[in-house]
């Protein structure tokens, strides 16, 4: 759990806490003891950094609970509806900082780094420019992860895979047309994708899905490079 100002805040972004409100579903029916979840996190259950990752999940109103936790309705209805941005900008907006963020750039994150930080120095009434610039980085990423379920008409989500293996991977801004989308599939195995976006299927593995004009191609010809660095690297940790 991070802070600045008088403002606590997830660590974890709102993608990867969903992928665990999904491990949590399929693999827990909803409901997991803490030792579980602790597992789930790759962490002790007895200190801080516990009580760091089920407060990020709290924070974005995904988890309820002492000891035993169930998933709450919010998070229910972002897995059963992937493709629902309204709920998933529900979740990044019930953290107070986000929600101020939101009203200071309505989207329009600045590109120069310290226009960035003065603003937000603005946002949490912090008078250091280090307390603020040393979390910068983190902070725009949150920002611009969401921004596709915050302005879905402005930054469509260019790209949607979904991994054979229930979600895993890693998630990664594209420029700032928007982060790639792990999503979970659908009870028929198929995900439905906008119209004007195109489609490429490998069986077994996963789908891409990608706006059907140059600059989108080019941006995925660029992530590519990244996830299958990934997963090389995965497989080969795994051996033969």
């Amino acid at each position: 759990m991070g802070k600045i100002g008088r403002y606590p805040y997830p660590d974890l972004e709102l993608s990867k806490a969903i992928i665990i409100a999904d491990k949590i579903k399929k693999d827990f029916g909803g409901k997991i003891s803490a030792g579980n979840l602790a597992r789930l996190f790759g962490i002790e259950p007895r200190g801080g950094g516990f009580a760091n990752r089920v407060g990020d999940l709290v924070d974005y109103g995904l988890l309820e609970g002492a000891r035993e936790y169930k998933l709450t309705r919010l998070a229910l209805k972002i897995l059963e509806n992937p493709t629902d941005r309204g709920a998933r900008a529900e979740a990044f907006l019930r953290v107070d900082l986000f929600k101020a963020m939101n009203s200071e750039f309505h989207g329009d994150v600045p590109e120069d780094n310290n226009a960035f930080v003065l603003r937000m120095k603005d946002v949490v009434g912090e008078q250091d420019d280090k307390a603020v610039s040393i979390r910068a980085g983190r902070l725009r990423n949150h920002y611009n992860e969401a921004l596709p379920y915050l302005y879905p008409e402005r930054y469509p989500a260019i790209i949607t895979m979904v991994s054979s293996d229930a979600g895993e991977g890693v998630s990664a801004p594209l420029s700032s047309a928007g982060p790639i989308d792990y999503a979970p599939q659908s009870q028929s195995g198929l995900l439905t994708v906008p119209p004007e976006y195109k489609t490429l299927v490998m069986p077994e593995t996963f789908i891409v899905a990608t706006k059907n004009d140059l600059e989108s191609v080019n941006l995925l010809e660029d992530q590519f490079r990244t996830w299958i660095k990934h997963l090389r690297a995965k497989l080969t940790a795994k051996g033969p």
